[in-house]
């Protein structure tokens, strides 16, 4: 499972409701409400939410109210883990009008799906689980790498490192730039920008410098895939373990093997002694085929 779908983000711009309110009027202030998977401890969760508080409260053109919830298995534990969570979100928020709901994970995807009457009754009418999860998992080429898909992101960095090389080689010259960045979206995504701005203008990177840069998003992905597929060896199956909310045996597999290392090993040199072998890209293959085969029963 690469980086980018490690934490799957399912993002419900449906403006449910736990308990009804007057409607927001336009400039007035929006609530976010946050359902993550695991411990707050765990510590992908706390550096992910502050990404998506920053992101949502530098961009969005009103002001927001940002809230965050984890389905811990320790808080909410057995059969019935859902109901009292549910019981512990409708208590907390009553009377207050939720805007958008952010599920992270497929366990907190199907917590909302599954209450969805109960506490959103005004949400995701007619959707089930599986047909949200496909609606959310939409595989389209896009112009925009910010706002691409994981299975064509890294086509979208396959582009700039051809032409970084190129440029740094003196094969291509910088006034050529744009006509080398669309053709090469032709080939490798069907697509044409149609100007700059949603071209070869659209990163800050070059302008910074940051020669270089972009192919770290993809070793990011190998990386995470790589050791994703490890410690499922090791640990049997996770995706079994979130589901139960779940996160204690792979937070303890990552302090031991990956966190306790610190800045000890080069990456790649990590990811051997990790998962014995050099990087390789054919779990992060993997993953992707195996997920949206069966999302698309291919």
């Amino acid at each position: 499972m690469c980086s980018r779908a490690l934490l799957l983000a399912a993002v419900t711009l449906c403006a449910p409701t736990v308990h009804a309110r007057p409607q927001a009027h336009a400039g007035s202030v929006r609530t976010v409400l946050v359902i993550h998977s695991g411990a707050e401890s765990f510590p992908a969760n706390p550096t992910l939410d502050a990404g998506i508080r920053e992101a949502l409260t530098s961009r969005a053109d009103v002001p927001i109210d940002y809230y965050a919830e984890y389905l811990e298995a320790d808080l909410f534990p057995g059969e019935q883990a859902a109901l009292a969570f549910a019981d512990y979100i409708r208590r907390k928020y009553q009377g207050r009008r939720v805007d958008v709901v952010i599920a992270m994970t497929s366990t907190g995807l199907r917590f909302v799906l599954d209450q969805r009457r109960e506490l959103f009754p005004d949400a995701l009418r007619g959707y089930g689980l599986d047909r949200f999860v496909l609606a959310v998992n939409q595989v389209k080429p896009t112009l925009i790498r910010v706002n691409a898909d994981e299975v064509t992101y890294n086509l979208h960095i396959l582009v700039r490192f051809e032409l970084e090389r190129a440029l740094m080689s003196g094969d291509l010259k910088s006034a050529d730039v744009p006509e080398a960045w669309n053709s090469a979206y032709r080939r490798y995504l069907g697509i044409v920008p149609s100007n700059d701005r949603e071209g070869c203008l659209q990163d800050g990177h070059w302008a910074d410098g940051l020669i270089g840069y972009f192919p770290t998003y993809t070793l990011g992905d190998v990386f995470a895939a790589q050791l994703f597929a490890q410690a499922e060896s090791e640990l049997g199956d996770l995706e079994t373990q979130f589901a139960r909310g779940e996160f204690t045996e792979l937070a303890g597999w990552l302090r031991r093997k990956v966190y306790r290392e610190g800045s000890r090993y080069p990456s790649a040199k990590l990811i051997e002694l990790v998962t014995g072998s050099p990087p390789n890209h054919q779990p992060l293959i993997d993953a992707l085929r195996n997920k949206y085969a069966n999302l698309y029963r291919l």
